[in-house]
């Protein structure tokens, strides 16, 4: 994630291939939604993307299959087994189904409480609008540039996608978007920074009047 907020894009992506290859194989998902967004806003291109992604699936899966398949007294591709038998099969249901929307109307929101609300204000300019409506007694005029912004909105995009993706899997469980919510607190801290701004307005000198 620091590496995708720096722009290299390219380290990011490496990283986010090995820890799907070695550590967690749903994070396909997490790869599929950002690694869309990189491609759509010209971050990566195809060729890129593609030499990233063999050259990083090929070195971690050398680092993990022997290890693993010492440890396992068998050949075996853990994360691709467990891909293989969850999803392809559809096993993981056997472990319970949960309905569609539970991670958006219950995992998200016991996962992140009322900071949940702060998220929505790091995408959209409606604090910096009320300051504005504030400072000229009338409200500004509104445009998709002046209510949108940025800098958060593709960030949070990909997230929300990834765990889009996710909701078509029939089990659930809180911790499979825990890869999610990082962002999504940097997101609600950017929405608080901006209240605190609007709230106590720097002064002269760049210092907050709090």
């Amino acid at each position: 994630y620091s590496y995708w907020m720096v722009g290299k894009i390219r380290w990011a992506a490496s990283l986010l291939v090995i820890g799907t290859t070695i550590f967690r194989c749903d994070l396909v998902l997490l790869l599929g939604s950002v690694g869309l967004s990189w491609l759509l806003l010209g971050q990566l291109t195809i060729l890129q993307a593609l030499h990233v992604g063999i050259v990083s699936g090929l070195t971690a899966l050398v680092a993990t299959v022997p290890l693993d398949s010492v440890l396992w007294q068998r050949w075996v591709w853990p994360e691709g087994q467990g891909c293989w038998f969850n999803t392809v099969l559809g096993k993981s249901t056997e472990w319970g189904v949960m309905p569609w929307q539970w991670y958006w109307t219950s995992a998200l929101p016991k996962s992140m409480l009322l900071t949940l609300l702060l998220v929505p204000l790091s995408c959209f300019n409606i604090v910096e609008l009320m300051a504005a409506w504030e400072r000229q007694g009338k409200f500004p005029t509104v445009s998709i540039a002046t209510v949108i912004d940025r800098r958060w909105l593709r960030f949070t995009i990909p997230v929300f996608g990834f765990i889009f993706l996710y909701s078509f899997l029939g089990h659930k469980e809180m911790r499979f978007i825990f890869p999610a919510l990082p962002i999504l607190n940097l997101c609600a801290a950017a929405g608080i920074a901006k209240i605190s701004h609007f709230a106590f307005p720097p002064n002269e000198k760049g210092k907050s009047t709090s």
